[in-house]
């Protein structure tokens, strides 16, 4: 009751509408609704949508489980996590690289000198920045991953959600440059 209406704010209702992870929290609660309700199926298309929901929330939950499994094994999670922050250094270098280049005069095209030097150190300054934040981050990272893949033993679906919101994180900086360039060409 109290988590339901902790949603009804606006930013938090907002924030919960964008991110995967509450969304199919929304989705798995609608089914244990479903499935511990108290009153019987009316009939047989009622009965087997139970049954289907049942169905797929233990094969849901069975697959989260032995990917808990697998990442806890062998310490897949330490190997993730110290392969995410190089990862992320590399695709920064290669945005610096790929600004520095159309900040020139890319395959020979003449610009608008002065506007491109401008969005150009301005979208430079905000990889630095993202640079830094993912730095002061990578202590953490294994542990928002340990913790993440716990979030496994609800399901599946749950964790690549998880997943899913945690690669949008980490790759908002990109989705700046998109709106930054779609607002201003």
């Amino acid at each position: 009751m109290l988590f339901s209406r902790i949603f009804t704010v606006f930013p938090l209702r907002f924030l919960a509408s964008k991110l995967s992870t509450c969304i199919q929290l929304s989705y798995r609660t609608e089914h244990m609704r479903t499935l511990s309700s108290s009153k019987a199926a009316a009939g047989h298309m009622d009965f087997m949508r139970k049954a289907h929901i049942l169905v797929s929330v233990l094969v849901d939950v069975a697959l989260g489980v032995l990917l808990m499994w697998w990442l806890y094994r062998d310490d897949h999670i330490a190997m993730l996590a110290n392969t995410l922050v190089p990862a992320a250094d590399r695709v920064a270098r290669q945005l610096e690289e790929l600004l520095q280049w159309l900040m020139g005069a890319p395959a020979g095209l003449k610009m608008n000198r002065a506007l491109d030097q401008v969005l150009g150190r301005f979208f430079l300054y905000h990889i630095h920045l993202w640079i830094s934040y993912i730095h002061l981050m990578s202590p953490f990272i294994q542990g928002i991953l340990w913790y993440g893949g716990l979030s496994a033993c609800l399901g599946l679906t749950f964790a690549l959600s998880l997943l899913s919101d945690m690669v949008a994180l980490f790759t908002f900086h990109i989705y700046c440059f998109y709106v930054y360039g779609a607002r201003y060409t």
